[in-house]
């Protein structure tokens, strides 16, 4: 793996706000998938990112009460799709929940693709 492509991926990964999913897929631009893989393999190794699903790397969120918070299920799936180029929506209910504009939380939460 070339040291240039590593130093890039750390960087990538040092300016991720904590808690926001990312893919490998986003880091092509600094090197082979081989080499990419080789860097995150090696920052999760050291703890620096975890991996939350196959392909899916996050940098842990640290919170008041719990070390380590995982990211919600439904902000995996916003990146997921933004990833693969899928336009997401979220209805209107979430979305006044998601900007503090009601105290009413939806049940479910709920992503449309199109």
């Amino acid at each position: 793996m070339r040291a240039k492509s590593s130093t890039e991926v750390r960087q990538f990964v040092a300016r991720q706000p904590e808690g926001e999913p990312f893919f490998p897929t986003e880091l092509l631009l600094y090197g082979t998938r081989a080499s990419i893989d080789q860097a995150l393999s090696r920052l999760t190794s050291n703890g620096v990112i975890e991996r939350v699903a196959r392909g899916v790397y996050v940098k842990p969120r640290r919170g008041r009460i719990v070390n380590r918070a995982p990211p919600s299920p439904v902000t995996v799936a916003r990146t997921s799709a933004r990833a693969r180029g899928i336009p997401v929506t979220t209805p209107g209910a979430q979305v006044l929940v998601e900007y503090d504009l009601s105290t009413q939380t939806p049940v479910t939460a709920v992503l449309s693709a199109g």
